[in-house]
């Protein structure tokens, strides 16, 4: 898929509509339990350390205007707690796809030295690793797909099979489960909010394909292919997220609607990137999150909770 023009995905088709606006019931916090935490400290001089990973959707550059959804969080988890929140935001503005926020998380050792002592950890990845994509070795690959967006239009439509589809959505999977696992090994038993955001679309009615000059039932069958990827995406995404002991947040049908058939235009400065009412809603969504086990350093494991192994 273009890049987001960028798409991808791998799960069991459940359906999601009508979460708009929901965050997922999972598993959230991860917890030591209470007779091996460390002595009590005011909660005042006890920062919440937040660390935000992934591609450039938290990335506040895009619309300098704004106040992203990043700070809007830290404010509101200052408010809610009573703590200093220190914000270590390591999203990156380089196209950057899911394999490579996986090995950031593998081999940065910065980084990973930030997770160690975080308190709330943010993930968005995906939304540049889009299927189909005929330029990279995922899935769906073919060297003479063509080289514009009616040809990778046609492509998608008549070249691939729901086989190659579902490679890549194995493909993809695997990364989340060790990009999830490498965070969670990082902080078995501290307490943690633990949060991956999914992916929009940001294709959806997008200029770019009626740009292409297709016939308009060409581009209906092509916008109805991409909700089903995205559809297909999020839920994997999200069982492999909760499976790991994150909470996933459904910025997806924020965005795109119950259905996943509206644009996401009205939410972004670009149909990617969240504009100030993007980021609001976001962290509207990010506020739902179960955080009474950082609430002070000496918050008993809660009902969910993962003790450590």
């Amino acid at each position: 898929m273009r890049a987001q023009r960028h798409p991808s995905g791998t799960w069991h088709p459940r359906a999601m509509a009508g979460m708009t606006g929901s965050v997922l019931l999972a598993a959230v916090v991860l917890s030591t339990p209470a007779a091996a935490q460390s002595p009590a400290m005011d909660p005042i001089d006890d920062p919440i350390a937040l660390v935000v990973i992934g591609d450039s959707i938290p990335h506040a550059g895009f619309c300098p205007q704004c106040t992203g959804w990043v700070e809007r969080y830290a404010d509101d988890l200052e408010a809610r707690t009573g703590r200093p929140v220190e914000v270590r935001n390591r999203s990156r503005n380089d196209s950057a796809t899911l394999p490579m926020i996986r090995q950031q998380v593998v081999d940065d050792t910065s980084l990973r030295a930030e997770v160690e002592d975080a308190d709330v950890i943010i993930v968005s990845a995906g939304y540049n690793s889009l299927l189909p994509d005929p330029t990279v070795d995922v899935g769906c690959t073919d060297p003479g797909w063509g080289s514009t967006d009616a040809d990778w239009v046609r492509w998608s439509l008549t070249a691939t099979t729901p086989q190659c589809i579902q490679a890549g959505f194995d493909a993809y999977a695997a990364d989340y489960d060790t990009l999830f696992g490498e965070l969670v090994d990082l902080r078995v038993g501290k307490p943690t909010v633990m949060a991956a955001i999914n992916v929009h679309n940001g294709n959806r009615a997008h200029p770019w394909l009626a740009a292409t000059g297709l016939p308009q039932a060409d581009i209906d069958a092509m916008e109805a292919y991409m909700t089903d990827i995205y559809d297909r995406w999020n839920v994997m995404l999200c069982d492999h997220a909760v499976a790991a002991g994150f909470e996933c947040v459904d910025v997806y049908h924020l965005f795109n609607g119950p259905t996943g058939e509206e644009s996401s235009a009205p939410w972004t400065i670009d149909n990617a990137h969240p504009s100030d009412v993007g980021s609001e809603g976001i962290a509207g969504l990010l506020g739902q999150l179960d955080i009474s086990g950082i609430a002070t350093t000496t918050s008993p494991a809660s009902p969910g909770s993962v003790p450590a192994s």
